[in-house]
Order: C-alpha cells, then sequence, then structure tokens
C-alpha cells in the first residue's frame, strides 16, 4: 500500500478503527458420509444435486450435436434465484455483472433479458456487449487504466460510467475526445481500501495506518488525492468546452468476502470523502460499492450463510442509501450470481491402480489408491482453482 505523511484536521482526515472478520479455512466442509443409512439432510441434497447435473450432462452430450466434454452446464433456474437473492436484500444497489466472471455469450443474454447491467473491463468486453445489443447506458466500464484499443472500444460504445484512479487517466481520454459533443459519462474516482488483495490493487490513496498503543490498527483518511483527481478533471472540462455528467467514487473490498465489517468500513470512507469533496465544491452523486460477494460456499467455512450475509449487507446498505436520497448506489457482482449455477462436464481418460502416494517435498506413503486422468484440468475450466482466495 502507498503510504502518505499525516494530515491535519484542515484536510479533512478522519480515523477509522479497522476490525474485519476475514474468510476462515478452518471449518471445511464434512465429506459425504459413505454410509446411506446415515446421510445427513445436507448430504441428501448435495446427492440429489448430483444426480440432477448428471442427467442434464447426460442429455447435453446425447442429445446435442457437436457437444463433448470438457464443457460447462449453467442452470438458469439457479442463475435466476441469486438475481432474485440480490434484489431481496439489495433493490437499491443496481447489480452491475463483472463479465469477467462468466463471458459466456447465453447467461449474458440471459442477465440481459432479467435487466441486468454490466461491467465491462476492457476493449473485448465492450465488443462482446455491443454484439449482444446491450444498451451502453447499462454499462460501466471499471478497469481504471486503459490503453488505445480500450479508449477507441469507449469513444465508439459511449458507457454510462468510467472509473478512473489518477489524473493521467483522465488526459487519456481527454485525448480520446472524453467528455464531447455527444458523450459526458459518469466519472468514478477508485479509491484504494486497506484490506490487501483486489481493495488495493489501484485506486487513489485514502488511508494512512497509525500505531496505536492497545496494537489495534486504525486509519487516517484523507481526501487529498480524490480531490486532486476531481480537480484535473475540471480542468479537462474547461479545456474541452465538455462536461462529465456526475462524479462518484468506487471502491472494492476484495475478493469473495464473508467480512460485513470491510463493508462497513467501505461506507465509512466515502461518507467521510463525499462530505469532505463537497466543502470544495463536488457533488458526489454515485457510489460503487464494487464487488466481492461472496459464493455459497465462503460463507458456510466461517459459519453463515450466503443469504444471511446479504441481509447484513441490505441493512447497513440500507442506512447509506437512506442518508443518501439522491445518490445513486451500484455494485459489480461477479461470482455470487453464477459460481453455484455451473457444472463442469469432465471425461475421465485413464484410471491406474497405484501403491505410492507423492508430496511435492518428495515425502511418499504407501496406500492403495486410484489415479485418474481427466480432459480439463487448471489450465483449462478448474483455472479458477488457483485464485486470490485460496489456500
Amino acid at each position: 500500500m502507498r503510504m502518505t505523511p499525516p494530515e491535519g484536521p484542515e484536510t479533512g482526515c478522519e480515523r477509522i478503527p479497522l476490525r474485519t472478520t476475514p474468510a476462515s479455512r478452518s471449518r471445511p466442509t464434512p465429506p459425504m458420509s459413505s454410509d446411506p443409512a446415515r446421510v445427513s439432510e445436507p448430504e441428501a441434497v448435495r446427492r440429489d444435486e448430483f444426480r440432477e447435473e448428471l442427467a442434464a450432462a447426460q442429455h447435453v452430450l446425447t442429445r446435442v450435436p457437436g457437444a463433448r466434454s470438457p464443457l460447462v452446464l449453467f442452470d438458469r433456474d439457479v442463475l435466476g434465484a441469486q438475481v432474485e437473492l440480490w434484489r431481496r436484500h439489495l433493490a437499491f444497489v443496481e447489480p452491475y455483472f463483472a463479465i469477467k466472471a462468466c463471458n459466456v455469450p447465453a447467461v449474458l443474454q440471459y442477465f440481459d433479458a432479467l435487466g441486468l447491467s454490466f461491467d465491462a473491463a476492457n476493449a473485448g468486453e465492450i465488443r462482446m456487449l455491443e454484439g449482444l445489443g446491450v444498451a451502453p447506458e447499462r454499462v460501466v466500464v471499471t478497469h481504471p487504466i486503459r490503453d488505445e484499443e480500450d479508449l477507441r472500444a469507449i469513444a465508439r460504445y459511449k458507457p454510462r460510467s468510467l472509473v478512473v484512479d489518477g489524473p493521467a487517466e483522465l488526459r487519456k481520454l481527454q485525448h480520446a475526445g472524453i467528455p464531447g459533443p455527444a458523450y459526458a459519462p459518469e466519472l468514478l474516482v477508485r479509491v484504494e481500501l486497506p484490506f490487501g488483495g483486489l481493495s488495493g490493487k489501484y485506486g487513489a490513496t485514502v488511508a494512512q495506518p497509525i500505531p496505536q498503543p492497545d496494537g489495534l490498527p486504525r486509519w487516517q483518511i484523507t481526501d487529498r488525492f480524490v480531490r486532486r483527481i476531481l480537480e484535473e478533471a475540471r480542468k479537462v472540462e474547461r479545456e474541452s468546452g465538455f462536461g462529465f455528467s456526475a462524479f462518484g467514487l468506487s471502491a472494492h473490498v476484495g475478493t469473495n468476502s464473508t467480512s460485513v465489517d470491510k463493508y462497513l468500513i467501505l461506507l465509512r470512507v466515502f461518507e467521510h470523502l463525499s462530505t469532505r469533496l463537497a466543502g470544495h465544491g463536488f457533488d458526489i452523486s454515485v457510489f460503487d460499492v464494487g464487488g466481492g460477494y461472496p459464493d455459497l460456499e465462503a460463507p458456510m467455512l466461517v459459519g453463515a450463510t450466503q443469504a444471511g450475509l446479504m441481509a447484513q449487507l441490505g441493512h447497513i446498505m440500507g442506512e447509506f442509501a437512506a442518508a443518501h436520497p439522491r445518490a445513486r448506489l451500484v455494485a459489480e457482482p461477479g461470482r455470487f450470481l453464477v459460481s453455484s449455477a455451473g457444472s463442469i462436464v469432465i471425461g475421465v481418460m485413464q484410471v491406474d491402480k497405484r501403491r505410492n502416494l507423492f508430496a511435492p517435498d518428495g515425502t511418499s506413503w504407501e496406500v492403495a489408491h486410484l489415479k485418474v486422468q481427466m480432459n480439463d484440468g487448471l489450465y483449462g475450466n478448474l483455472l479458477g482453482e488457483r485464485h486470490d482466495d485460496k489456500d
């Protein structure tokens, strides 16, 4: 994380205690019982789901011309149920589906039919949405650093909102004719949060750690760097003669988060920044609360449920929305909407009986087992098993 010197009260700093609840990997899901008489209700549900998935896979492989493994199947009922879960608890937060979580055209078309908006990261994802006929006013482009191809795609497609994290990106937009006579996007400034991972990968510095006698981390919040970006945006407006339609803030708490505290801190940072920036003449009317909403499994590892966490988030974000009735709240859910709806169909190519197991350090154990060779792996559909939230 970039460090900034301490600032005095005149710069609008606030000390925020940081107490987060990270996901623990110490309570894995128990294995399925091999004794039919001792099958628990969750195990029975999983077995029923497996039978349904197996039947769907067999149907596709035998009835769809040219279908072969490996392939990925999506259950539209589950996709729809996840959208309904979001709308039940966060109806006041407009979801922009993060295409990077799943760029399957059929899934995007289904979400489009359900009225979802989209988070596109780059020119390739913009072209995909163009090809599907998605209206640009339902798109936010969130990657804050762009190349020439990205800029040309944005200028052509004219998405509703653009995220930036520095003055240099504003000058890139200006050279691409943005804003212009026929295009006035919302400009969202990405801010860096102190949680590691995606929360601090991009963004203007707003937090600096302050040592405390009790050892608990606390952070001093400043609007200086966000204000500098917005002041540069005002210069671009004056020089070009065209303006942005609105200013906003954007942040991300990190991948697959089960910590409600992190979202609380995000909202407190937004509250502080918007108040301070209003004193400098900047009306913050869009708040992008980012992604990080968990899949079904992560909450179970900390003794919670996905629906329970969404209910808690709905409560705290509802309070924030009520305090900002004129503002627009948006989010970038990805895996939350698709992870539980997909099934990977993998073919078994070979099964060998083996007697020795080897660890990466060379340790071996003599135990009878089967070695299974499949036609998929980490360089295919299982690439997600190597991710920043995996141990």
